[in-house]
């Protein structure tokens, strides 16, 4: 976000998984996924320090503050609310106009793919989130996106955000798409390597097996219109967008 709202020149500091644009990979590791190092983070001194609710706890926020840092923590775990950060991300380095620009430009992509969605006949999907054991996602930006571009999930309103599936419930539910993050490598044919007995999906059968880069799909962001994008091309190949 600091880097799309024109602020990446005074990023100081980074977790190991932040890696984009190209440019935050030179910049200082000072935190896995959820633990900082509060050593290197005191050394470096920052004006700012950007968490999330969902990837920091409340005990990493509250060592910050009794270190003297100033963290800030945005929820991201909607389209609304990765909207709602990138503003204030924007607000809080001093880059409002910026940030508003970019945050306009994503609800123009969302709302005219939205638009064109609305056309066409929705368009059952699995996410394969993981294989072993077997998950998908039911919600948060993921289910947002795939519904706006046309998708029907067919693990929306599971009580869990992250549940587990059966072989079998798959195959009773036959998706017409099946995605699975990750690189160009996964096809029909691989997949049915690992389940044998879902060459009888629709989606299998059909072709219709895609991978989408992790990076783009589950990360809520400034990319967030590239994902829907590229979930509309996905579900709708024929119908493909203006570049």
């Amino acid at each position: 976000m600091l880097f799309a709202v024109g602020a990446g020149d005074r990023v100081i500091g980074r977790t190991a998984y932040c890696n984009y644009p190209p440019a935050a990979e030179s910049i200082a590791i000072v935190s896995d996924l959820q633990t900082p190092n509060y050593e290197r983070l005191v050394s470096l001194r920052p004006d700012l320090v950007l968490m999330t609710f969902a990837g920091n706890s409340v005990a990493a926020y509250d060592k910050l503050v009794e270190l003297g840092l100033e963290p800030f923590a945005i929820a991201a775990e909607s389209i609304a609310g990765t909207l709602a950060a990138i503003d204030t991300v924007g607000l809080l380095v001093g880059r409002r106009d910026a940030a508003l620009s970019v945050s306009r430009a994503i609800r123009t992509t969302i709302d005219s793919i939205q638009s064109l969605a609305k056309a066409r006949a929705r368009v059952t999907t699995f996410v394969v989130l993981d294989r072993a054991p077997l998950m998908t996602v039911s919600g948060g930006f993921v289910n947002e996106a795939l519904t706006i571009a046309g998708g029907e999930n067919i693990a929306a309103g599971d009580l869990s955000a992250y549940p587990r599936y059966s072989r079998e419930e798959v195959l009773r539910r036959d998706p017409e798409v099946i995605i699975v993050p990750g690189d160009s490598s996964i096809s029909p044919a691989s997949l049915v390597e690992s389940f044998p007995e879902w060459s009888r999906l629709r989606a299998v059968r059909n072709g219709r097996v895609y991978t989408i880069p992790p990076d783009v799909l589950f990360r809520p962001g400034p990319r967030l219109a590239q994902s829907i994008r590229l979930l509309y091309e996905t579900l709708h190949p024929t119908d493909a967008l203006a570049k």
